[in-house]
C-alpha cells in the first residue's frame, strides 16, 4: 500500500549558493510542521531561537540538514525539539549543534548523512563547549533512528557541562558509532 504524503511547504534550494532554505534569527516561541528543504547549504539555520518545535520535517539532501549557532548578538538557541521527521542524505552532518541549550529529538529518523570515510561529517555534531563558555547543557535522543550514516552518527566535542540521554536509539549500519572528544 503506498502513501501519499502531502507537504505544507516544499522549499527547493540551487545547492549552496542557496544559503539557507529557512532561517530563524532572535525569535521566541516558532514551529515548523511539515516542511521539507532540499538542496541548500544550510538546510535550517536556526540563530539564538528559542522555544523551537520542528514537526515532521525532512531536511535532505543538503550541506547541513539542521545547523544551530548563537546569534551576533550572543542569543544561544534554547529548547529546540525535534518531533519525527527525517533528516537525511546531507552532505556534511544531519544536525550541527552549537551555543545551544536543551537540544531533544523524539522518533526523529536519521539516516544516509556524511561522507564515507570522513569521521568529520554523519548524522549528529555537538560543540559543547564554545567560545570558552558552557554553551551547551542537555541533550537527549528519545526513539531516535541512526542508519546508514557516513563518518559518524553521533561526535561530540568539548562535551564539558553537557548532560547527554539516549532512550531507545537505534543505531544500524553506521561507519561509527559515538565519537566524544576534548578540543
Amino acid at each position: 500500500v503506498s502513501q501519499t504524503r502531502y507537504l505544507d511547504l516544499w522549499i527547493q534550494g540551487l545547492g549552496a549558493a542557496t544559503e539557507a532554505g529557512l532561517r530563524v534569527t532572535n525569535r521566541g516561541r516558532w514551529g515548523l510542521r511539515n516542511v521539507q528543504i532540499d538542496t541548500c547549504e544550510k538546510g535550517i539555520h536556526s540563530r539564538g531561537a528559542l522555544v523551537f518545535d520542528v514537526y515532521d520535517c525532512t531536511p535532505q539532501s543538503n550541506t547541513y540538514g539542521y545547523y544551530c549557532e548563537k546569534s551576533a548578538n550572543n542569543v544561544y538557541s534554547n529548547l529546540v525539539q525535534f518531533f519525527g521527521g527525517q533528516i537525511s542524505a546531507n552532505r556534511t552532518w544531519g544536525m550541527s549543534i552549537a551555543q545551544a541549550s536543551g537540544v531533544h529529538l523524539y522518533g526523529t529518523d536519521l539516516s544516509a548523512n556524511g561522507v564515507a570515510g570522513n569521521p568529520s561529517t554523519g548524522a549528529i555534531v555537538v560543540e559543547a563547549n564554545v567560545d570558552d563558555e558552557t554553551g551547551f547543557s542537555s541533550m537527549s535522543l528519545n526513539g531516535v533512528w541512526m542508519e546508514a550514516n557516513n563518518g559518524c552518527a553521533l561526535r561530540v566535542f568539548n562535551a564539558t557541562g553537557l548532560m547527554l540521554t539516549l532512550k531507545d536509539v537505534n543505531l544500524a549500519g553506521n561507519e561509527n558509532v559515538v565519537i566524544v572528544t576534548g578540543k
